[in-house]
């Protein structure tokens, strides 16, 4: 019964996410790019098989993938979450983040909604010293002082997450304090 809006704006990613949601009727597609503001956003696309790498950075993938899979860079459309949200007319009240180290950058296009709905929110992380990207630790903490709690997966279980000085690859829920 519930919603689901997904952002992605890779052409070819969104034909493949068109026709994996096609019997889907409670979930809308958008073919743009999520951001701290609307506008147009550079972004590199590294073809089907690679395509978890796209991103307006560089890619996050191993050295001796990286020197053999070549990137097209393209302009897209963007939107943040804030003006989405504003005209849909929505109340979200779960977000999952998973941009390719432009996590923190949709977390900026979204400080009202953060403040007026508090929706449980899902991120992935994992420092890989990417030029122009915050730590990790920077974008937990940006979210702590919004109101939220972190939480992790660990030992089968949802446990207060312990923040780190680096992160690798994961996930973390924030829940909203109060």
């Amino acid at each position: 019964t519930g919603r689901v809006h997904s952002f992605e704006p890779t052409p070819s990613t969104f034909d493949v996410l068109s026709l994996n949601t096609r019997s889907k009727a409670n979930v809308f597609l958008n073919g743009e790019a999520v951001a701290s503001e609307s506008g147009v956003v550079d972004l590199n696309d590294y073809g089907p098989v690679f395509s978890g790498y796209n991103s307006m950075y560089h890619a996050r993938m191993p050295e001796a993938t990286a020197v053999r899979v070549k990137s097209t860079r393209f302009q897209a459309p963007a939107i943040s979450i804030d003006e989405y949200v504003s005209r849909e007319n929505l109340t979200p009240n779960f977000v999952k983040i998973d941009a390719e180290s432009a996590e923190f950058e949709i977390l900026r296009g979204m400080e009202h909604t953060l403040q007026r709905f508090k929706p449980m929110i899902s991120v992935e992380v994992g420092d890989m010293d990417i030029e122009g990207v915050i730590p990790c630790g920077e974008l937990v903490m940006y979210l702590v002082n919004q109101g939220y709690r972190a939480y992790e997966f660990s030992g089968g279980a949802i446990v207060d997450h312990q923040p780190k000085d680096r992160y690798e690859y994961d996930n973390i829920l924030f829940l909203p304090e109060s």
